[in-house]
């Protein structure tokens, strides 16, 4: 989300799963936060009444919002065990297949199968029944999915990822039929560091890591892009852009325990991540998923692009 403050920061208190020092949920795009579910739509609570069995393409399609039950492939989680969150797609794949369902930690949607659903394992076939909020997308809204029943299954086959264009992935890219997709793509113009603070991924007012959650690239032939300051110690964050491109691209740290590269000035040290320099840059073959979010009050969205892995997003030149 964009600027939010720490009263609603996720899981205060409690930033490290079993004792370890890695952020229980360094997500960018997590709608949980600190116990408050921040949804974007007055049609939050939808209490009551049976599941309407669908597929994810006829749910994300149907544009009502509502209770659903979805049975699909499980793609991806999050390293969270206390906020998990799990990207499934219909086992067909294509347009608008994939959803991110996520085990909320609040009270406006609970979550009594927490330890189910960071159990399950990636290619299970599960089905997930729960709440789906679709708000305002004509104006750039959000989509949120949270659960409620989880059943776990045996392994299915996993959709093959989605081949994108790299401008597909910039915070203008619009690609709506495969938000939340495993996407791979190739850079050929090669992405420079452009901004070590953007907004999207500020907790503001935080005392305690994490502070920061991503950070942006931009192909170096986009004219004019001048890059922000980059980290200069231990005890501050540089200022980010203030108008940022639509060939901006936002790279989120939601799979943070294998995409280990962070932007956090004050933070990147104690969670043994690497930092960007001046000189990083990306080029090549890439992959990962495609999100989307809304600035919290705002009706303006914006794509961000997480990378599976170090491997997946080889950054040169980190610190």
């Amino acid at each position: 989300m964009r600027v939010f403050s720490l009263c609603l920061l996720l899981t205060i208190g409690c930033r490290a799963d079993s004792g370890n020092k890695t952020p229980i949920d360094l997500s960018s795009s997590n709608a949980d936060l600190a116990g408050q579910d921040l949804a974007q739509s007055p049609t939050a609570d939808l209490a009551g009444g049976s599941y309407t069995v669908s597929t994810v393409a006829a749910m994300r399609q149907g544009g009502k919002p509502g209770r659903y039950s979805l049975t699909a492939i499980v793609t991806a989680k999050t390293p969270s065990t206390k906020a998990p969150k799990i990207f499934v797609q219909d086992a067909g794949g294509g347009d608008f297949s994939a959803m991110l369902a996520q085990c909320s930690s609040g009270t406006t949607h609970p979550c009594s199968v927490t330890s189910l659903v960071s159990g399950t394992m990636v290619g299970n076939e599960v089905t997930v029944t729960g709440t789906y909020i679709k708000a305002g997308l004509a104006k750039g809204g959000s989509e949120s999915f949270y659960i409620e029943g989880f059943t776990d299954g045996a392994a299915g086959t996993i959709p093959a990822p989605t081949a994108l264009a790299a401008t597909d992935v910039a915070r203008g890219g619009g690609k709506t039929a495969n938000w939340f997709q495993h996407v791979t793509f190739t850079i050929s113009d090669t992405w420079k560091m452009y901004d070590w603070s953007p907004g999207e991924f500020v907790f503001t007012g935080a005392t305690a890591c994490p502070y920061q959650t991503g950070f942006a690239m931009i192909p170096t032939s986009v004219s004019g892009a001048t890059a922000t300051a980059a980290c200069s110690g231990t005890t501050a964050q540089p200022a980010g852009q203030l108008t940022p491109p639509a060939t901006e691209i936002l790279i989120s740290t939601e799979f943070y325990t294998a995409f280990t590269t962070s932007s956090d000035c004050r933070c990147a040290a104690k969670f043994s991540d690497k930092e960007p320099s001046a000189t990083t840059t990306l080029t090549g073959a890439v992959e990962g998923f495609l999100l989307y979010d809304t600035a919290q009050g705002s009706t303006t969205g914006y794509q961000m692009f997480a990378p599976l892995s170090t491997a997946h997003a080889p950054l040169t030149n980190l610190l």
